[in-house]
Order: structure tokens, then sequence, then C-alpha cells
């Protein structure tokens, strides 16, 4: 079975060559500091990245990686200057996560498209945990689970069109979610 973060991978460098963008803005550098696969370097992006600490990291692994610290709800970016966006999981880390997805098309070229990776929760018991209850090992990030009726209502308001897929070695209550959305 392939590790995720090639399946990451594969999936946006097939959306590089179908969209052949110009610039790219990746909405995080974990995978380039502390990761095994380094998406950013591979498609030519630029990243965004909340937390300081990550961003240098991954510059003194990959000098040549243009990062800048930057909060997804509010990026230090101009308007409509990305012809793509990749959010691999990132969005999830916040409740309100509407703010993010406006500030996606806010910064994303007409035409261009969105690329979010997710977890989707089958469970109600996991939708909508304002308390953050759930971190990852190291208990300095909250995930949140979504509903897969809620969020993807949210990006059919959002975006022109959505292209919504599954990874299909996640099973059980909380799976993987991709989607596909131009602005």
């Amino acid at each position: 079975m392939p590790h995720i973060h090639e399946d990451y991978l594969t999936a946006v460098q097939d959306l590089a060559r179908r969209y052949q963008p110009k610039r790219i803005l990746k909405t995080d550098c974990w995978n380039e500091a502390d990761g095994d696969t380094p998406i950013a370097n591979v498609i030519g992006a630029e990243c965004v990245e909340i937390d300081s600490d990550c961003v240098q990291r991954a510059q003194s692994k990959f000098p040549g990686l243009v990062a800048t610290v930057g909060d997804i709800r509010v990026m230090p970016y101009e308007n409509k200057i990305f012809d793509m966006l990749v959010d691999l999981s990132t969005i999830d880390h916040m409740f309100d996560y509407q703010v993010a997805l406006d500030e996606y098309v806010r910064v994303t070229k007409d035409g261009g498209v969105v690329y979010i990776v997710v977890w989707i929760s089958a469970d109600p018991c996991d939708y909508d945990r304002e308390d953050g209850s759930h971190f990852d090992p190291t208990g300095k990030y909250r995930q949140y689970y979504f509903s897969e009726e809620k969020f993807l209502g949210s990006l059919n308001r959002t975006f022109k069109s959505v292209i919504h897929g599954v990874f299909h070695h996640f099973k059980g209550v909380r799976t993987l979610h991709w989607f596909e959305c131009v602005v």
C-alpha cells in the first residue's frame, strides 16, 4: 500500500499536468520540513505556513523553497495571483473553514484550481467540535472531522465546480477525501 503522502504527490502532479499552472501555492510546508515527500519542491510551489519554525526547517532542508509565514484565513498575497492552490489537510485544522475557503478564492485566479484534502467522518459525534478535542500525537495541532454533506455543500456554494473522491485505502468511520474545485 502506498504512503498517503505519495498519493498526495501523484494527485497533485496529475493536476499540474492537466491545468499547467504557472504559479502554485501550497497551504503548509510540513511535508517539506518534517515529512518524507517534499511536494512543494516537486511541483514548483511556494508555501504559506502559520508556524515560523516549520518554515525555517523547510527552508534549511530546501534552500530554494519560497515559504512565507502566514495564516490561510488572511493570506499575505494580492488578489487572483495563483493558478493553483493545494491544501493537503490544512483546512481541517480549523473550525471555521469557510473563512479559509473564501480566502482561497480570493488568491486564486478565475478558472484556477483549488485542490483540498480533508478528513470526513460518518460519526455525528465528530462534527463541529469547537473544543478541538482531537489533537495530533504532539497535542499541538487540532484536527477537525467534517460532515461530508456540510463540507461539500460549502464547496459547491463557494466554487464554480467541484469534483470529489475518496482515497481508496482509508475505510471506516473517518475517511480521507479529496476535492478538485474550480474558481
